[in-house]
């Protein structure tokens, strides 16, 4: 979210990879790190959990955040910052959690 509307948006595979990358509306994902394949996995699979038990969330503020979760075609999302809909709180530690994995990750430009 923000001022001027642009995301970034981090992607974690299950083979380790991030992928990182901005935009507004589509996200171009320019920058690749990496972390441990356990590591990796484990964020998967508790985004992928945490996203199937909260459902539909869809209640962004002029500042937002956001958790998805993709298979095959169907991504599941969901998006927060409106204070008068605040999120559950285990989806925020979430959150937390997965972007203090990806902080201390060194990214280099996709050729």
């Amino acid at each position: 979210g923000g001022f001027t509307g642009t995301t970034t948006v981090f992607k974690v595979l299950p083979n380790g990879k991030i992928l990182k990358g901005t935009g507004v509306g589509d996200v171009k994902f320019s920058l690749c790190g990496k972390i441990k394949k356990a590591k990796a996995r484990e964020i998967v699979n508790k985004v992928a959990d945490q996203v199937d038990s909260a459902g539909s969330f869809n209640h962004p503020g002029n500042l937002f955040y956001f958790i998805s979760y993709t298979q095959g075609n169907n991504e599941q999302t969901l998006k927060w910052g409106d204070i008068e809909h605040p999120i559950q709180d285990d989806v925020k530690k979430l959150y937390d959690e997965v972007l203090a994995s990806v902080n201390g990750v060194r990214f280099k430009p996709i050729k």
